[in-house]
């Protein structure tokens, strides 16, 4: 992969992965 596309790739995950955990954590709340 291109270095460029995977940095992309990662900061997708991320932020995927940060939305998730915040409704995860809202609808434990």
């Amino acid at each position: 992969m291109i270095d460029e596309v995977a940095c992309l790739f990662m900061a997708n995950v991320v932020n995927m992965w940060g939305l998730t955990r915040n409704i995860i954590i809202n609808q434990n709340v």
